[in-house]
């Protein structure tokens, strides 16, 4: 089915990119390491966020029977949500204010991966492997 491929290589495109970033996010972001860096962490988190952007692009562009818009829609807005917690911590003045803001970015996370997979039942995909944990968080 042409939906699956589309959205399978929307989605493809955004995990591989999250893995560095995510790696990035954790090596400069965490203030307990010796690598933390407020300038880098920032460009990291900007990362996620225009990832995150370019997937919901991609998603915009499908055409989904009418049946699962609801699902999709849901998907759209919290992203969103999330969009605007990534651009809220990568333009935050330190990196206890980007810690502040890590349990919204996760919760986040967490209800956009659900959204994500629910999607993927609807077209008939396997669910995709579960977000990121608090672990790798950028702390």
């Amino acid at each position: 089915m042409e939906l699956q491929r589309q959205y399978a290589k929307a989605a493809a495109a955004y995990n591989t990119a999250e893995k560095q970033i995510a790696m990035n996010e954790q090596a400069f972001c965490t203030a307990s390491t010796a690598t933390a860096d407020l300038v880098k962490c920032e460009a990291a988190l900007s990362q996620d966020r225009q990832v995150t952007i370019a997937f919901d692009n991609a998603i915009r562009a499908l055409t989904f029977p009418a049946q699962h818009r609801g699902d999709v829609n849901k998907l759209l807005n919290d992203d969103g949500q999330l969009e605007n917690a990534l651009k809220q911590a990568s333009t935050a003045p330190s990196l206890s204010a980007i810690n502040a803001l890590t349990a919204q970015i996760f919760s986040l996370l967490s209800t956009t991966s659900t959204d994500a997979n629910r999607v993927r039942a609807d077209i008939g995909l396997q669910p995709a492997s579960p977000p990121a944990s608090p672990s790798t968080a950028p702390a």
